[in-house]
């Protein structure tokens, strides 16, 4: 069973859950046995939409699924292990009918792993657990709740995804659970297991972090439901999973790769790195040297980029977009202010642009292509730009 992003593999998983109709979950972990991971990334775990059996589907065939319900970070070089991956709130949709269970879908588009089926004698696994008691309000963790506030927290260990014991070095992932309250910060080190999935998991808006999270030699880690007064900040060759949190700053290092979803960040500055937000409101976008910004179903401020790339689709900036010597795909997205370019290379279809575009300079092989594009004053860009006649 392989997920990759060269050559697209999806893998589809399905359980029988019918004994467990109108129960209340507790939790639901996934277990998957892993031969190899071939490249650090994320895979995304959909709900299957519609009937499909292991002996006759195929590429062509297979069922459509929606989109990630759940998504977890792949390090590079786990092998021969195990990995879980909480699908709770699934198997609760399943249970209570809300979903019909066709099983899940495991994609990734920029990871490469492989992992063991049933035929290679290490099947994957579902571990449910049932309670009597209703289950606990959206947002709401299971689990030990950390509650120290006061001094800046330096994490060495983490509460483990049972919530019982530190988090072994033997572990392949750790989880904190922060409960309602004001912390003063949290400061993410673990020199000897930088690649260790580490992630920190909020209440909600009752979970605030007044001093900022810190990454400086851990690699892989992932926020959710949280209000990060600070700012955040991971340093260079990091990858990071942004889910629900509201921020000042945001500011990724070299090298590395972040997603954000459902979230509000201020400001968000990244560095040589690779950033893809979705569903998402952002004040002031900073990219600069080699770096790429991908905007998808989010909102923002204003977009300054330099030596860099943007590709926004369903979108809107309610300012300028300054790309100076990068390059930009728009679509289907409204820009209020002008766009304004220096040397770069640009295509936009189907989309306002109210302030029209600003060409301060451009090479010879500058590539400007309009299609569809409109400004405030109806003006129609067509072809390389220029307002057609």
């Amino acid at each position: 069973m392989r997920v990759r992003h060269t050559y697209p593999r999806t893998s589809f998983v399905e359980f029988d859950v019918s004994s467990l109709t109108g129960s209340n979950i507790q939790s639901a972990v996934l277990t998957l046995s892993v031969d190899k991971v071939y490249g650090d990334g994320v895979m995304d775990v959909s709900v299957i939409n519609g009937n499909w059996s292991e002996d006759t589907i195929t590429f062509d065939n297979q069922p459509n699924f929606g989109s990630p319900t759940v998504t977890v970070n792949l390090p590079q070089g786990l092998e021969s292990t195990t990995f879980s991956i909480d699908i709770t709130d699934i198997v609760q949709g399943w249970v209570d009918g809300g979903l019909v269970n066709y099983g899940v879908a495991l994609f990734t588009s920029d990871a490469s792993a492989k992992f063991y089926t049933k035929e290679g004698g290490k099947p994957a696994t579902l571990e449910v657990v049932t309670s009597s008691e209703p289950p606990p309000p959206p947002g709401e963790p299971t689990g030990t709740h950390v509650n120290v506030p006061g001094d800046f927290n330096t994490i060495q260990k983490a509460v483990d995804a049972e919530g019982d014991t530190w988090c072994p070095d033997t572990a392949n992932q750790c989880t904190v659970f922060v409960g309602p309250g004001v912390f003063a910060g949290f400061d993410i080190k673990n020199s000897n297991f930088p690649n260790r999935p580490f992630t920190i998991v909020g209440a909600g808006i009752g979970s605030t972090i007044i001093g900022g999270v810190y990454s400086s030699d851990y690699r892989i880690f992932e926020l959710r439901n949280l209000t990060v007064d600070g700012q955040i900040k991971a340093e260079e060759d990091s990858n990071l999973f942004i889910s629900n949190i509201k921020a000042k700053k945001f500011i990724l290092g070299i090298s590395s790769l972040a997603r954000i979803a459902k979230s509000e960040i201020e400001t968000l500055i990244g560095y040589e790195s690779s950033l893809y937000v979705s569903f998402s409101s952002i004040g002031e976008i900073i990219i600069d040297e080699t770096a790429f910004l991908e905007l998808s179903n989010s909102i923002a401020g204003s977009a300054h980029l330099s030596y860099a790339g943007l590709k926004a689709t369903n979108s809107r900036i309610y300012g300028e977009v300054d790309i100076s010597e990068g390059s930009a795909i728009i679509t289907n997205s409204h820009i209020d202010g002008s766009i304004n370019l220096l040397d770069t290379n640009i295509k936009v279809g189907n989309s306002a642009v109210d302030g029209g575009f600003i060409i301060t300079f451009a090479f010879d092989t500058s590539e400007m292509k309009c299609t569809n594009v409109i400004d405030s004053n109806l003006n129609l860009y067509q072809s390389d730009c220029s307002v057609a006649p």
